[in-house]
């Protein structure tokens, strides 16, 4: 059963009850894309969360109308002007071709305009963006989805559209050593909540393991003070955590 005419179910549970219906098949494929049309062109369910603090600011879903701030934002170090946060929803050989000539930021760019998820979020100041949260679900991220990677093996591959993934953050150095990252972290598990995920994932490094090239996974501590659990460790500088969401 889901909600039914004279409800007073809310738009967003709605929205819920139709997307884990298509992720699991119950759906005809012409009815899935029906509904998947008519969901895209809706207003996005997850409002802008707004953290104060010793500074105010906000963050938001990233969809194709976001994608200039986004521009902004990756513009300010040469690492994300080429990145441009492919790399774990890329094969290697896809993300080194992709590093010039534009390639990696073509591939996030048509996914912010084709997929029904947002590409992750943003966090700004004012009208200035200062950090990114790549998240969305499992099945993205090539890295985390394939059967050779190292990262999803023993993982359950059936719940591969229904587990989301906290991938990458990235702030923008003159804002780095605040509450952006964390405050990230929470509106990317409300935002897979909202969007029907019955679980969230991420990679971070293991307590007491220092790589700042590596920070962009974030800290296994971070994750514990969100109520992250910790699955496995599948190398010295990485281990697998996991918050249930249903």
């Amino acid at each position: 059963m889901g909600p039914g005419r004279g409800d007073s179910t809310s738009g967003s549970d709605c929205r819920i009850w139709l997307l884990k219906r298509i992720k699991r098949g119950s759906l005809g494929s012409r009815q899935s894309a029906r509904v998947l049309a008519q969901l895209r062109a809706a207003p996005p369910v997850a409002p802008p969360c707004t953290v104060t603090g010793v500074v105010q600011f906000e963050v938001r879903p990233v969809g194709p109308d976001q994608l200039n701030l986004l521009r902004t934002l990756f513009d300010t170090t040469r690492q994300t002007r080429h990145c441009w946060c492919t790399a774990f929803c890329s094969t290697r050989w896809q993300f080194a071709r992709g590093w010039y000539g534009n390639g990696n930021q073509r591939r996030l760019e048509t996914m912010a305009k084709t997929e029904l998820d947002p590409v992750g979020l943003v966090a700004f100041l004012g009208d200035e963006p200062v950090g990114w949260c790549a998240c969305g679900p499992r099945a993205r991220y090539a890295v985390g989805s394939g059967t050779r990677s190292e990262l999803a093996a023993e993982r359950q591959f059936g719940e591969i559209a229904l587990v989301w993934q906290v991938a990458c953050f990235f702030v923008r150095p003159d804002r780095q050593g605040g509450s952006v990252v964390v405050s990230m972290l929470g509106e990317a598990i409300s935002l897979a909540r909202d969007r029907g995920a019955s679980a969230i994932e991420a990679w971070p490094l293991p307590l007491g393991y220092r790589s700042p090239a590596q920070a962009h996974v974030g800290r296994e501590g971070m994750f514990t003070r969100r109520g992250f659990k910790r699955v496995k460790q599948p190398a010295p500088d990485c281990v697998i955590m996991r918050l249930n969401l249903t």
